[in-house]
């Protein structure tokens, strides 16, 4: 008995002293994890990535093309990429809620034709007018989050539909167009503050405030808790009703702002304003790093993938590629990106 009681002990001991040297040795044993170095980190970022591949475009597009880094070559990018930008950030608020808004091209068809209509056909002031298209527009995005939030009906059945019904109202609306517009109004989309018009700086200020709120500010930090895990959110005790409203109500103004903005620029509204915006500014939030399940994104990726969609089709028109493939490379870039 004292024998075996004497090889226990002995057994323990060694046990013992066995753990803390497997301890000491496991950063360097096969069940290690190891740690993801700082460029790893880096280049798993779509945002890193997204930067990488708008440098080597730039780089190397100039062999082909001299005209490709020209100052007016840049306006015509900034220029024709504004209005899409503007809309996509609502686009990005709403995919880290884990949602869509499929009505935002329709929405901005809205505010431009209703904007001119009210100058035009009624003899309204500027800014009144531009109010009553923003308020419309305001409208819409209530309809389509109390159809969401509090009737319960998919959004993208919900958004898809009212897609639609604005789209053929404005049809109705417009027939033709609205043209000639007072000059007034044509100077928000036509005058220049630097060189570009001021369609680019009002994308600029856009970006740069809903980047830095949904960044810091408390209120648009719980859009990722929402699109994480929208029960466990309300356990925690956020209102997600409201939040969903108000990110709803932000998708719509700011497609109403682009939709006047593109009307300015132009001096003339089209009921066509707008057709397929809402997929490119989901191939554009995607891009820059939003997931279609929600709880990931931020709004200056957005805004990389918007300029890197921009410049992808500048490229192509600057390289004399057919216009028919530059749909079938957009879509393929996109679809190789999201599976990166």
């Amino acid at each position: 008995m004292s024998n075996r009681i004497k090889q226990d002990e002995n057994s323990r001991t060694s046990k013992e002293k066995m753990i803390p040297e497997q301890k000491s040795s496991g950063t360097k044993g096969s069940f290690s994890i190891p740690e993801e170095s700082i460029l790893t980190k880096l280049l798993t970022r779509r945002e890193i990535i997204l930067i990488i591949c708008i440098g080597i475009i730039v780089i190397f597009v100039p062999f082909f093309n001299k005209n490709f880094l020209t100052f007016s070559n840049l306006k015509i990018l900034l220029l024709s990429n504004s209005t899409v930008a503007i809309m996509a950030l609502g686009i990005g608020m709403l995919l880290i809620m884990g949602e869509i808004d499929l009505s935002i091209g329709a929405n901005m068809a809205l505010s431009g034709v209703l904007a001119a209509i009210f100058m035009q056909t009624y003899g309204y002031s500027v800014p009144v007018s531009i109010g009553i298209a923003l308020i419309a527009t305001l409208l819409v995005g209530l309809v389509n989050g109390l159809l969401v939030v509090k009737v319960g009906i998919n959004f993208l059945i919900t958004t898809l539909a009212i897609q639609g019904i604005i789209r053929g109202t404005v049809i109705i609306l417009a027939e033709g167009g609205v043209a000639f517009l007072p000059p007034a109004f044509n100077k928000i989309g036509q005058n220049t503050l630097l060189g570009f018009q001021l369609p680019v700086w009002f994308m600029f200020i856009l970006v740069l405030f809903f980047g830095l709120m949904v960044a810091k500010h408390r209120f648009f930090r719980q859009l990722y808790f929402i699109g994480g895990n929208i029960k466990a959110a309300r356990l925690v005790g956020i209102s997600t009703d409201k939040t969903r409203m108000i990110v709803y109500l932000l998708s719509s103004l700011l497609a109403g702002m682009a939709g006047i903005l593109n009307t300015a620029r132009f001096g003339s509204a089209f009921p066509s304003a707008g057709a397929g915006a809402e997929m490119s500014c989901i191939s554009a939030a995607v891009l820059g790093g939003c997931s279609l399940s929600g709880g990931q994104g931020n709004m200056f990726g957005v805004f990389l993938g918007v300029i890197f969609i921009g410049l992808l089709s500048n490229v192509l028109v600057m390289l004399n590629v057919s216009t028919y493939w530059h749909q079938i490379i957009n879509g393929m870039s996109t679809y190789c990106r999201h599976n990166l």
